[in-house]
Order: C-alpha cells, then sequence, then structure tokens
C-alpha cells in the first residue's frame, strides 16, 4: 500500500466512556473508512457495505459498520456491535488514557490492536521529567 501513514493507520484514544460504554470513539476518521459503511446495518438488509477487523489477542474477526442516527442521519461516532469491544478491552486490560491502533491491511480489512497502554507508560522514563530528583543534589548531570 503506498500513501501517508494516516493513510494506512489510526491512533483512537480509549476514554472512561469508551470503557463504560463499550465502544470506541470515530468522530473525525470517517474517511479512512469506505463510505459506505455509514449508514442502516447492512447485515440485516443483506448488503455490502461492511469491513472486517481483526482483533489482535483474541484470534477473532468482527464484521461491522457504522450506524447512524436515525432522526438525524448523522453517522454514529462508533462501530455498530459492542461486545466484540468489550471483550478486547477486556483482554488487553484496556483503560481510559489507553491508545489503540486501527491499522488498514487491505480495501475492507483493518487490524485493531493495543498501541500504549497505562502499563507500558508506567515504566517509561518520560515519568521521571515530571517530578523533581529526590535529595538536594545535583539537577543537572554532566
Amino acid at each position: 500500500m503506498s500513501g501517508t501513514v494516516a493513510d494506512r493507520k489510526r491512533l483512537l484514544h480509549v476514554t472512561k466512556g469508551n470503557c463504560r460504554n463499550g465502544h470506541l470513539y470515530l468522530t473525525g476518521h470517517y474517511d479512512f473508512f469506505p463510505a459506505d459503511i455509514l449508514g442502516a446495518s447492512k447485515r440485516r438488509n443483506g448488503a455490502g457495505g461492511t469491513i472486517e477487523i481483526v482483533l489482535e489477542g483474541l484470534d477473532r474477526t468482527v464484521e461491522t459498520d457504522i450506524g447512524t442516527d436515525g432522526s438525524t442521519g448523522k453517522p454514529r461516532r462508533f462501530f455498530r456491535g459492542r461486545e466484540w469491544v468489550k471483550a478486547f478491552f477486556e483482554k488487553h486490560r484496556i483503560g481510559a488514557g489507553d491508545v489503540l491502533a486501527l491499522e488498514r491491511t487491505g480495501d475492507r480489512q483493518y487490524r485493531l490492536y493495543p498501541f500504549e497502554t497505562q502499563g507500558e507508560r508506567s515504566d517509561d522514563w518520560h515519568c521521571f521529567l515530571d517530578e523533581p530528583p529526590p535529595g538536594d543534589g545535583p539537577t543537572v548531570l554532566e
């Protein structure tokens, strides 16, 4: 595949609402998907318009789309179906503040995986920048 990284991968920031409701916010990412996945349920109507997402770590692929609000016709901010999102969150212990990567692997194929989790960041050296050094010693190393 050619193009920019944004054409192949998007990062999704997990919020408390995502964890509570078992979904992923997609606002600002609609251009990353085929236009025909927005709308009424394609699976129920027997039409095309779905994508497949491989869930890393679960050995599972889901077929989904993005529904629209019945009263406004505007796209909802998340994928249809929530049980697979909850299972993915539980498997990887995803929490608010974590970052997931959604990578396009084909025309209608994607892969979802943890990009950065709180557990990884707890061992990150960046945390030392936020805390003053202990004691009265030097604050700069030569």
